[in-house]
């Protein structure tokens, strides 16, 4: 599976000068407090560092531009490293373990979350359709009104 669909490709063509550059792209809350965003800086630091001094030595340096915060709930985040190939090879392999070509999903998940920027990235390569929720809604019960799909609907979550 390719991701062709022109969404999707400007959503990762919007990154493409600092690609260009040899830089990397982290994802953030926009609405992280200071001290938050303090530690972001730091992991930012330390990953561009890392991520200088090991891209000469891969044979997949250019690869893993869009750095994605991860491990939140485990109290320990770090950056997961990804690009068109990485996400691509993502939702193939989603879509292949659920016996599905197409994805709609419902996410109450931030885009600057893994689990929310995925949900996206399914549904934009698969021409499915995407709903996003506000999980306090959701929790509240109160569900979006979802159009009938061949291949149902999935909704991404964190515990």
């Amino acid at each position: 599976m390719k991701l062709d669909r022109v969404e999707l490709r400007k959503w990762l063509l919007v990154s493409a000068p600092a690609r260009a550059r040899g830089e990397f792209v982290f994802l953030q809350d926009p609405f992280a407090t200071e001290e938050e965003r303090e530690k972001v800086e730091t992991l930012w630091k330390s990953a561009e560092k890392t991520l200088r001094t090991t891209a000469a030595d891969e044979p997949t340096a250019a690869r893993g531009w869009i750095c994605i915060p991860t491990g939140g709930s485990s109290g320990r985040t770090r950056f997961a490293r990804h690009d068109e190939e990485t996400i691509s090879a993502a939702v193939s392999g989603f879509c292949l373990h659920y016996g599905i070509s197409r994805v709609n999903a419902v996410s109450v998940l931030p885009l600057y979350h893994v689990s929310g920027l995925m949900a996206q990235m399914r549904c934009l390569a698969t021409d499915g359709t995407y709903v996003p929720w506000d999980w306090r809604n959701l929790a509240a019960g109160d569900w979006p009104t979802l159009t009938r799909a061949e291949e149902g609907w999935m909704i991404s979550l964190v515990p």
